[in-house]
């Protein structure tokens, strides 16, 4: 249910909004509650303006080489290359 003001701003509702963002209606909604998205209370609802949403979105947009979700090669927590000629732990081996 977009809607358009007097001024040509669209407005969005919180549904639309967690579409855009790819996240819950409810964590929409605690968004703006912390302060990172405006939000406009009419009536007992959420309304936003595109352009803000569209700020956020580019000002939280991530680089192509590396998309939201994804993790790189051999960098995951416990997933460590292991040097030769050592132990997992990082300590060198003693030979007998």
């Amino acid at each position: 249910m977009t809607e358009r003001s007097n001024h040509g701003d669209e407005w969005l509702t919180t549904n639309e909004v967690s579409k855009l963002i790819g996240i819950g209606p409810k964590t929409v909604v605690r968004m703006v509650e912390r302060g990172e998205l405006t939000g406009y209370r009419v009536a007992s609802r959420w309304r936003f303006k595109r352009h803000d949403i569209e700020a956020y979105l580019e000002a939280h947009r991530y680089g192509p080489e590396r998309p939201l979700g994804t993790r790189q090669e051999g960098k995951r927590n416990g997933d460590a290359q292991q040097e030769p000629g050592t132990t997992a732990e990082g300590t060198t081996e003693q030979s007998s």
